[in-house]
């Protein structure tokens, strides 16, 4: 189930919200109404995650997360169904 959870990213049916005045790199997560509920025991509890740069993987560009959650938003206001 968790391979799921980047398609359910990828089709805007979740998406990454900055912590403001959170520490660098934090997120909440931001679930839409089609996400289907039974991914939601896969969310952290407090739905907040860091991500921490390392030699081998980067943290997301937060530029890229805020445009992907201004299209979510956007999605979910006018009512479209995301395949």
């Amino acid at each position: 189930m968790m391979h799921s959870l980047p398609f359910k990213f990828g089709s805007f049916r979740m998406a990454l919200e900055k912590i403001v005045d959170g520490p660098d790199n934090s997120y909440t997560m931001k679930t839409f109404r089609n996400f289907a509920t039974m991914y939601t025991p896969l969310l952290p509890k407090d739905k907040r995650v860091t991500f921490n740069s390392t030699d081998a993987i980067e943290a997301p560009d937060p530029t890229m997360l805020a445009f992907h959650l201004t299209v979510a938003n956007t999605l979910d206001v006018m009512g479209i169904e995301r395949d």
